[in-house]
């Protein structure tokens, strides 16, 4: 049996896509509680937090992100937090909150592996996700089209793409879709 499919070839892509670019964000406010030091990140559904890019209180005091350290997780140290870092979907503040405050958290996502849908805001890089997609399949040693030349080659084009769709979207916030090409969707 085939290590991927087309389809989830393509989930793959768009996974790849995300994890790479920092493109796919979303904004969650969360209230904290005193002396509660994590807080779980949500994500649209179908979809999973990849990163967190920010985080402030309020919408204007920023925190500064840190290592998460163990011994960190034991200081118990109460007041505004100043510190946050992410792991395993939460988010964890220090020091601890002494009191309610509104944070505002921005997160990358990604489509979770059960997603059985491509989200419309790939349409604009179907030629980076065939590309990967493409790098996916030909990279299957022992199968009957496995070819690891093709499969490098492709990788070099959805790089090459992916670097080009990420440069317009850092340059105006949205993509630039003047240059796609329909590739199998």
């Amino acid at each position: 049996m085939p290590l991927f499919t087309v389809d989830s070839a393509i989930r793959e892509a768009c996974r790849a896509i995300a994890e790479r670019s920092w493109m796919f964000r979303n904004t969650v406010s969360v209230t904290t509680v005193a002396s509660t030091q994590s807080y779980a990140v949500t994500a649209p559904t179908n979809h999973e937090v990849f990163a967190v890019k920010a985080v402030s209180i309020g919408g204007a005091t920023m925190l500064t992100p840190i290592t998460d350290d163990p011994a960190m997780r034991h200081i118990q140290s109460l007041g505004t937090p100043s510190f946050y870092w992410f792991r395993d979907g939460q988010i964890t503040l220090y020091p601890t909150p002494d009191a309610a405050v509104t944070l505002s958290i921005e997160s990358v996502i990604r489509p979770t592996f059960a997603a059985t849908a491509v989200d419309d805001r790939f349409l604009p890089m179907q030629d980076a996700v065939g590309y990967y997609a493409l790098f996916l399949l030909m990279n299957t040693n022992n199968q009957v089209w496995g070819n690891a030349a093709a499969a490098a080659f492709n990788f070099q084009r959805f790089t090459a793409s992916l670097n080009n769709h990420r440069s317009a979207f850092e340059a105006s916030g949205v993509f630039n879709t003047r240059h796609v090409r329909p590739v199998f969707f």
